[in-house]
């Protein structure tokens, strides 16, 4: 516990809830737990801080058609020396100085070949089936929306075995294999086990 004046402990607990703040035996305790809280979240706060950093460059990097890891890559192995701090200030308030420095590094290090999509493919079918609407394209009405079904082919594996289903029985092999080794079962003997 702490060994604080009262004084000092009264001041630190200011603000506290019920007898907290004015009898001691109830704010001291209080006071110790709070300090080590502070102690911990002045650790905490970096990461915190960092991860933000991160999630909002990544957000804009993506807006460019090019993955974060592709980003600090590129941007590690070229000559600009900017940390994510700044990155992160420059995504939100500077969006065309960020696309300065995207593109610096993209020529750099030739990383201009990441910049494509991903599945081509599956965006041309969604396109065709009317899920997905390119720029300039009418939007559907909301009935047709609801009213198109989602086609999707069901296929059915032959190696489906339902959760409830009778267990498969195992081969002569491995029956003998599992006996040697003494992991073997006794009602699998049983034929009319399997019958059930």
């Amino acid at each position: 516990m702490t060994s604080f004046s009262y004084k000092k402990i009264f001041k630190l607990a200011k603000g506290f809830y019920g007898k907290g703040k004015n009898c001691i035996s109830v704010a001291a305790p209080r006071v110790d737990r709070a300090l080590q809280a502070a102690y911990k979240e002045r650790k905490l706060k970096k990461r915190l801080m960092r991860r933000s950093w991160i999630i909002s460059i990544n957000s804009a990097v993506r807006e460019h058609n090019m993955p974060y890891s592709r980003f600090i890559y590129g941007l590690n192995h070229s000559n600009i020396e900017i940390d994510r701090k700044i990155l992160s200030e420059l995504c939100k308030n500077e969006p065309y100085s960020f696309k300065a420095v995207v593109d610096e590094i993209k020529l750099q290090t030739g990383l201009s070949a990441e910049d494509r999509p991903r599945d081509l493919e599956s965006f041309n079918k969604g396109v065709d089936l009317g899920l997905i609407v390119l720029p300039g394209m009418p939007k559907p009405s909301l009935e047709e929306n609801t009213s198109r079904p989602i086609e999707k082919e069901f296929k059915w594996r032959e190696d489906f075995i339902p959760k409830y289903s009778k267990p498969i029985r195992p081969s002569q092999e491995a029956m003998d294999k599992m006996k040697k080794n003494g992991v073997w079962e006794s009602d699998w003997d049983d034929d009319e086990f399997w019958a059930k």
